[in-house]
């Protein structure tokens, strides 16, 4: 091991495998490369190098935003973030060989008043939030790893002057088993020409000038046949549309307060196929082949204004962009008859909430006298998890 003055990242790249760079004590210093061809770990050194392997492939899931944060808090700290992190991420670990959580992003703006701050961390669940005054000097790694690195690492004093817990938003949810189904419009017509498929353009050309009515059957979906009938091939074409009545007056009765954001159609298919049309719902532009079934069919409802019962929106059988042909093959006819509707069934969820974000909102009286505040993410003893600490004010 011998001193070195300083080394910098094009150093440690370009010499990679030669010389190992690195701190010790908070001294730059320098070694041979170490050859561990023949190194035969202990038990304990397995689990060791397991938790740092982890380390490495959770600091990978951390976004650029959060280790900005990381940066920022550390300018002035002797000993890189990364290494801070990966100390503190260690120390966390021996105390129980558990892998700590992790704080992966930060969504903070300072406020005029109260600090609402919110962090996405690998457990995804509530997380203790403390908040910390700055410290009156500046604490170096060399004296942390005397002490308790894990609670003293950073530009803070070591005790916190707040805490409280930062929640995740439930997601609220009701599932209703049978939607209500009714017939609006049904059409058809015919076409022909010398191939399938110019029989089947001039069907689709006459059935979008040909006039709605009223039918009994009530579903959704286009029956096309095509058929060679010696001297000409003839495409027949039935189209079906209805509405969806999804009862949203099942949501109002589960949460009366809450407006609903999201809806999910999921009908049944019958006779799906590929090219088989698709169910469309020109009121949102959602669109779902019907090649499968069920299909998953969802909603963005947040600024719709739903009444107390009994809102419907429409279901046609395919965008006026994409109409479909049926291909002959060896044989000498062709039909599609994919559908929706009553006699297949179907369910509708609708959803409102739910976020891997655990939020808090930080008191205004929090931050009496004067210094800086910043924030961390804790375990429940207080002690900072892996993670930056954030300026507050």
């Amino acid at each position: 091991m011998a001193k070195v003055k300083s080394f910098d990242r094009e150093r440690v790249k370009a010499l990679s495998g030669i010389v190992d760079f690195y701190y010790w004590k908070g001294i730059p210093v320098a070694r041979k490369w170490p050859d561990w061809s023949k190194f035969k770990p202990s038990a304990n050194q397995k689990l060791s190098m397991a938790a740092f392997s982890k380390s490495r492939s959770d600091l990978s899931l951390v976004t650029d935003r959060c280790r900005d944060y990381w940066r920022a808090a550390h300018v002035g700290v002797s000993g890189a973030w990364l290494d801070i992190y990966s100390a503190r991420y260690l120390s966390a670990w021996k105390v129980a060989h558990v892998y700590p959580d992790v704080v992966l992003d930060i969504d903070f703006t300072p406020p005029a008043s109260d600090a609402r701050l919110c962090v996405k961390t690998i457990s995804g669940g509530a997380v203790k939030v403390c908040v910390f005054k700055s410290a009156k000097t500046v604490i170096s790694v060399t004296k942390c790893c005397k002490g308790k690195p894990s609670k003293c690492w950073g530009p803070v004093d070591p005790e916190s002057v707040w805490c409280g817990m930062a929640t995740v938003d439930v997601e609220k949810h009701v599932h209703v088993v049978s939607p209500s189904w009714r017939q609006t419009l049904w059409r058809n017509a015919m076409g022909t020409g010398a191939t399938a498929a110019l029989s089947c353009a001039a069907a689709w050309a006459s059935l979008w000038v040909t006039d709605w009515e009223w039918d009994g059957n009530v579903f959704c979906g286009v029956i096309l046949n095509t058929s060679d009938m010696g001297p000409f091939w003839m495409t027949v074409i039935d189209e079906f549309r209805l509405e969806v009545n999804p009862r949203v007056e099942a949501w109002w009765s589960a949460f009366p307060d809450t407006q609903p954001e999201r809806l999910v159609f999921s009908p049944n298919v019958t006779f799906p196929a590929e090219n088989a049309g698709s169910v469309f719902l020109p009121a949102f532009d959602v669109s779902e082949a019907m090649d499968h079934s069920p299909l998953h069919l969802e909603m963005d409802v947040s600024d719709v204004s739903f009444p107390p019962n009994s809102w419907w929106f429409d279901a046609h059988p395919y965008r006026e962009t994409q109409p479909h042909c049926c291909c002959p093959g060896e044989w000498p006819f062709c039909e599609t008859e994919a559908r929706i509707g009553q006699a297949f069934g179907g369910c509708a969820d609708w959803y409102a909430g739910g976020s891997d974000w655990a939020c808090i909102t930080i008191p205004e009286a929090v931050f009496s006298g004067e210094g800086k505040f910043w924030a961390a993410v804790c375990d429940d003893a207080g002690v900072p998890i892996p993670g930056p600490f954030i300026p507050l004010k």
